[in-house]
């Protein structure tokens, strides 16, 4: 903002240093401000703290080109994407930015197509959206360029190294400025990747933008580049799990057969080998992480984590020192006295039946004791062995021959039996039976199981075909595979697309949700579209009406599905009169965007006890 400031006021709230204004800011105290609150920004206090970000960035309602709206979405950005750590606090702010920010604020640049500027969420939306596009498309020229300069540098640097490791003073030598140049564009890249996934994960970014994102980066196979596998890993950790759905099942497939060739791929190193090969058994979880990511947390939970890890090394080594005293006292109780052997150790169990001589000990040399007999060939440990071996081998015979002896009893399970045993004894391994021409059959094999997708991709297909493409226009391939949907899945599908609708708010993505929808179930959208928007504020009807509009201008919706969706709004639009006054006129707002004739609102009129007001209305 330009201006000066009159006077500045310094308070501690919340731990953070808030100045209030009572003139318009300059950029260097905005700039020094909201760093200060981003620093002190955690999970306990980001009520707080959020709702004085969105007050600065408010001071943008007097200015026509949202200066101040930008430079606050450029330090929120710059921190989100430089700590990988806080990516979802920054998402969080993110969203709650998007929808308080004050609908005055607005930058008569950037308008819509009605030629309106656009305001408020929106703008702040678009903003923050263009800069994340224009970093993820041309920042990998960026990197690229400060890698080749860090190659420039890397034999100073390996010689500084080995320098640093020869030197017997211990001081370590720095590298080249070019190589922590290199080092901060792959941690903001990173950071940028893992940012646009948290914002989809509160649905600022749609599925078609995520998948725009993976195709990009699985682009080059032959010869990929090491940052573009990690940001790839990076950005289907965070969001995987919610693209792969049924309806993207068949591009998900073709991603991860992709990556499967990455791994086998020699340009590929062995580090981003293993990176793709966890991320590809991370799927095969169900996305179920071995451990849990290091996510933000209240000082509070760090404390009691501490407590809790304290309390279980406490109780181990209770639980160790117990069971070596704990030896000893058994034995003691049980009447085992611990026994000293003549070298001085002590012996556990029962006394020997016979003192050992001491060592060096030579009274009884040449004394013969013959309380043992002695043995000798092949008898003794062995010999009972033998016999145990015998007996057993005798006794299993005998049970052998008793069980069949049993069975013999039935006439009708013994000729079972005898069918079922083979016709020469059986030997200790088992044989291969040859047939008669002699040749060895091969042995008999478990049939695999194949586990294919439901849609089989042709030959020429590839990865480049994601939803993006196939939802912006009408295909031959939509229109074949629409009319396979049931009932039940397109309530589902209108059910996430109203959703995403009144939560982003943009005209220009929300035109596949009719295309992606069998002919004879769109008229589902229309009425979830309606039913919300009668019940709500006047701009949710306007936004309704401009979408009806535009897909009656493309003839994305026919005016039979159109007139069906309003139909059970209309039938209980007395009802919903009492409850919201305003009802009536959010419908004809509409129904005029909808350009239905005359026939078609007379009828959805008539349905109305207020028929002649609402027609009044539509006139």
């Amino acid at each position: 903002m330009s201006g000066k400031w009159n006077t500045l006021q310094w308070a501690d709230t919340f731990g953070v240093t808030v100045v209030e204004q009572t003139d318009m800011a300059s950029h260097e105290v905005v700039d020094y401000v909201i760093r200060a609150l981003l620093n002190e920004l955690t999970i306990e206090r980001f009520d707080p703290i959020a709702d004085q970000i969105i007050a600065w960035a408010n001071e943008s309602e007097n200015e026509h080109d949202g200066r101040t709206l930008i430079q606050v979405i450029r330090l929120v950005y710059e921190q989100a994407t430089d700590d990988l750590t806080r990516s979802e606090t920054y998402a969080r702010l993110c969203r709650r930015m998007m929808e308080q920010i004050s609908p005055k604020v607005q930058d008569e640049g950037i308008k819509n197509a009605e030629g309106k500027p656009i305001a408020g969420g929106q703008l702040f939306r678009k903003y923050l959206l263009n800069r994340c596009q224009e970093d993820f498309e041309h920042g990998w020229a960026a990197k690229e360029s400060a890698a080749a300069a860090a190659a420039t540098k890397a034999t100073e640097d390996q010689a500084a190294k080995d320098a640093a490791e020869k030197d017997e003073s211990g001081e370590v030598a720095l590298y080249s400025e070019e190589y922590y140049i290199a080092q901060k564009a792959k941690r903001q890249g990173l950071g940028l990747v893992k940012f646009i996934g948290e914002l989809f994960k509160l649905q600022m970014l749609t599925e078609r933008i995520m998948h725009e994102c993976v195709k990009k980066l699985l682009g080059n196979v032959e010869n990929p580049e090491e940052e573009e596998i990690e940001s790839l890993c990076k950005l289907l950790t965070t969001v995987g799990q919610l693209l792969d759905t049924p309806k993207a099942r068949a591009h998900m497939d073709v991603y991860f057969t992709r990556m499967k060739e990455l791994t086998k791929n020699p340009n590929v190193n062995s580090r981003m080998q293993f990176m793709l090969v966890d991320l590809i058994e991370l799927r095969e979880r169900k996305w179920i992480p071995r451990n849990l990511a290091a996510a933000p947390t209240t000082i509070a939970a760090v404390h009691a984590l501490a407590a809790k890890e304290t309390a279980a090394k406490e109780k181990d080594y209770q639980r160790t020192m117990s069971m070596s005293r704990g030896g000893s006292r058994r034995g003691g109780e049980r009447g085992d006295q611990s026994q000293v052997g003549p070298d001085g150790w002590s012996v556990a169990g029962p006394p020997p039946s016979r003192v050992p001589p001491k060592a060096g000990d030579l009274t009884n040399f040449g004394k013969i004791s013959k309380s043992n007999s002695m043995t000798f060939g092949p008898t003794g440990v062995f010999a009972s062995k033998d016999k145990t071996k015998r007996d057993s081998t005798s006794s299993l015979s005998r049970g052998s021959s008793n069980m069949f002896s049993k069975l013999m009893e039935n006439p009708e399970l013994a000729a079972e039996a005898a069918a079922a045993q083979p016709s020469r004894p059986p030997s200790r391994k088992d044989s291969v039976e040859f047939p008669s021409a002699g040749a060895p059959e091969a042995p008999l094999q478990r049939k695999k199981l194949q586990l294919l997708p439901r849609s089989k991709p042709k030959p020429d297909e590839r990865a480049d075909s994601t939803p993006a493409q196939s939802e912006a226009g009408h295909s031959d391939d939509e229109d074949s595979t629409a009319p396979s949907m049931s009932e039940e899945e397109a309530k589902i599908r209108v059910g996430e697309d109203s959703k995403e609708f009144f939560s982003i708010r943009d005209l220009t993505e929300a035109e596949v949700y009719f295309s992606k929808l069998p002919s004879e179930h769109r008229w589902l959208l229309v009425d979830k579209l309606v039913n919300f928007a009668i019940e709500s504020k006047a701009s949710d009807a306007q936004l309704v009406a401009d979408f009806f509009s535009g897909a009656v201008s493309k003839n994305l919706c026919s005016p039979e599905s159109l007139e069906k969706g309003f139909t059970p709004t209309a039938e209980i639009l007395d009802d919903i009169v009492i409850d919201a006054p305003k009802a009536l006129d959010l419908m004809a707002t509409m129904m005029k965007g909808a350009q239905l004739d005359e026939e078609r609102r007379t009828r959805l009129a008539s349905k109305s006890m207020d028929s002649d007001k609402l027609i009044g209305l539509l006139s």
